[in-house]
């Protein structure tokens, strides 16, 4: 497998940055699902919701790194034309936004809320604005609609992928597939 993209298959570079951050949203997603099965304020709740954010903080700065490469690397030729082919480049274009709107307003929450963003344990990140009460809601609503956005772009990936792979049956899908 080439580390880089060819003009007819994603390269393993890709394939480690799709799936990668596929599995740290998850990640996340489990994490602040997790921390509801304990009482505020216990430990096992803040190691949930540290973890929750040390993933968020992995998709925020990987995102950045994926956007590089795919701006920097060969892109596979579409396959398929007209108004799916605009639909799948926007849907797209919105899961990237979402990796990056989503680790923004969950750190921008914290910080308004007074809370430190730490990743991993390792590096606590400077807050980039001051504690303010009034701001908290407005950010943890958005982060909150964030991950209905995210799950109707994904939904719509999926059937993007499924209906290649199923209905024009072509390589779209297994191109993304380390064995395929």
């Amino acid at each position: 497998m080439m580390l880089g993209n060819t003009d007819t298959r994603w390269g393993l570079l890709a394939q480690l940055f799709h799936w990668g951050m596929f599995l740290l949203m998850v990640g996340a997603w489990f994490a602040v699902e997790a921390r509801e099965d304990y009482p505020k304020g216990s430990d096992e709740r803040l190691q949930w919701m540290l973890l929750h954010k040390s993933l968020g903080v992995s998709v925020f700065f990987l995102v950045w790194l994926r956007i590089g490469a795919r701006l920097s690397m060969v892109t596979p030729k579409a396959l398929g034309e007209g108004a799916l082919l605009k639909v799948s480049a926007l849907v797209a274009l919105g899961l990237y936004a979402v990796m990056v709107i989503m680790p923004v307003t969950g750190m921008l929450a914290s910080w308004y809320e007074n809370r430190p963003v730490v990743w991993f344990g390792l590096v606590e990140l400077p807050a980039l604005v001051a504690p303010d009460e009034s701001m908290v809601d407005v950010f943890e609503e958005i982060h909150e609609a964030g991950f209905a956005v995210l799950m109707g772009l994904l939904a719509l990936h999926v059937a993007g992928a499924l209906k290649h792979h199923l209905v024009d049956k072509d390589s779209t899908l297994r191109r993304m597939l380390p064995w395929g």
